[in-house]
């Protein structure tokens, strides 16, 4: 262990890809939330000192290099689906030079099923610990334990280790609400300028079998107190914006009439901008009403117009006359994207084409996903199903229900001819179209 100091130090890893598009900048949120777990126990915060350390690119030597010359205890990788890769990858070079420090991953692709195939699954001996489900109460057990053998780690509930029969380990109850949990704002520890991230709930109380947002029992829902004083601590930062981070700004009552409360006394949503989803089976005039009063940009998952496809998805749907109206009307008070998603288990090529089209109609911006299979959803199927296959790196389908590995090939070489043609954007698993007139009137 290089001697920095008498205390111990973690050091938190993320690699956060997104494009920094005008004014909205988003950045390692996740993160600089277990930073703010650790930063705010009473418990292990004397003890440790936290480092955050985030990267937009993949060079994993840079990582190493950058890890190493803050001489950690503990190393903790904020793993996705595009970053789990490279963070296996500067796990197994860590672990190739003395002194080796401990090394969790945690976030959602932190799950045992992630491993299922090469080369992750031989990558993975290099992890200590899988940190399984939210993190904030976890972490703090952990740092606090003394000992940071494999041993006990496996004895701290809600983390999962790897032995000889496989990993062994199972998510906990959570029990914190989130008024509870120490935030990086009122605590500091967020960049300034960058996007705010506010989170009013936890969980989604849909269950889309494509999607991973988590548990949802009603319970984990800010006050409008705890919002009050985000919204405060936010406009102290100078964000640019406001991004909410949960499933839908409409999918929890009592957290929206908590945010309202909260942004009638503070104000700042009405000086600024606010990035979020909406569903669109459960839009109220009270939310148009909210987004009016804004620079509102909402995201619409429409995913499919199949409702046979969507049902078989688990996911409640309006028939298209009510979407298209819910559409519409968004659209007059706020910068749409519409949201769907290509290869999902039971659609087809004509079934994906038709929808984009009939998305590519309302003249909004429109993002057409490449399907992803992801653990706690469809990859927790796959590993079981032979109708499946996907890259074992990215996670991107490559055939499924309704989908052969050819189908899905000539799919994608349509939409990237549609996509030029519209002089669109193509990102990695993402074809962007670009909206083709002003809707919005303000």
């Amino acid at each position: 262990m290089t001697e920095h100091s008498a205390r111990r130090r973690i050091v938190l890893v993320s690699i956060d890809p997104w494009r920094q598009n005008g004014d909205f900048r988003p950045f390692d949120y996740g993160l600089r939330r277990i930073a703010a777990a650790i930063a705010g126990s009473k418990c292990v915060a004397d003890e440790w000192d936290v480092h955050v350390l985030s990267r937009r690119d993949e060079d994993v030597d840079a990582l190493v290099r950058d890890i190493r010359s803050l001489g950690p205890d503990v190393v903790g990788f904020s793993t996705y689906v595009w970053s789990i890769r490279p963070f296996l990858e500067v796990a197994a070079k860590l672990s190739a030079e003395e002194p080796r420090p401990v090394m969790l991953f945690g976030g959602p692709s932190a799950r045992p099923v992630s491993f299922a195939r090469e080369p992750l699954r031989s990558l993975s001996k290099h992890v200590d610990g899988l940190v399984l489900g939210d993190g904030e109460e976890i972490i703090v057990d952990i740092l606090g334990a003394g000992a940071l053998d494999r041993a006990s780690l496996a004895a701290i509930e809600g983390v999962a280790v790897l032995g000889p029969l496989g990993w062994r380990g199972a998510k906990r109850d959570v029990s914190a609400a989130l008024d509870e949990l120490p935030s990086p704002y009122q605590l500091g520890l967020v960049p300034r300028e960058a996007t705010a991230h506010l989170e009013i709930f936890r969980g989604c109380p849909l269950s889309c079998s494509f999607c991973q947002w988590g548990s949802y029992d009603g319970a984990r829902t800010a006050s409008a107190d705890y919002l009050k004083r985000e919204l405060e601590a936010i406009a102290r930062v100078d964000a640019s914006g406001v991004f909410l981070v949960d499933a839908g700004l409409n999918l929890n009552s009592r957290a929206f009439r908590a945010l309202s409360e909260a942004e009638r006394e503070v104000g700042l949503l009405a000086s600024s901008s606010l990035h979020c989803e909406l569903y669109p089976k459960y839009v109220r005039p009270e939310h148009l009403s909210l987004l009016a009063s804004t620079k509102a940009h909402v995201g619409i998952g429409v995913q499919s117009t199949d409702a046979e496809v969507l049902r078989a998805s688990e996911r409640p749907c309006s028939d298209i006359g009510r979407m298209t109206d819910v559409i519409r009307e968004v659209a007059t008070v706020a910068d749409v994207l519409l949201e769907v998603i290509v290869g999902l288990p039971g659609d087809s090529p004509d079934g994906i084409k038709t929808t984009v089209e009939w998305a590519r109609s309302f003249g909004v911006s429109v993002n057409a996903y490449h399907c992803l299979l992801l653990p706690d959803a469809l990859l927790d199927r796959a590993v079981l199903d032979s109708a499946f296959d996907y890259d074992p790196s990215t996670f991107e389908v490559r055939a499924a229900p309704g989908w052969s590995a050819r189908a899905l090939e000539e799919t994608v070489t349509w939409l990237d001819t549609e996509l030029a043609a519209a002089s669109g954007m193509r990102l990695p698993g993402v074809w962007h179209f670009q909206r083709r007139q002003a809707l919005k009137q303000k």
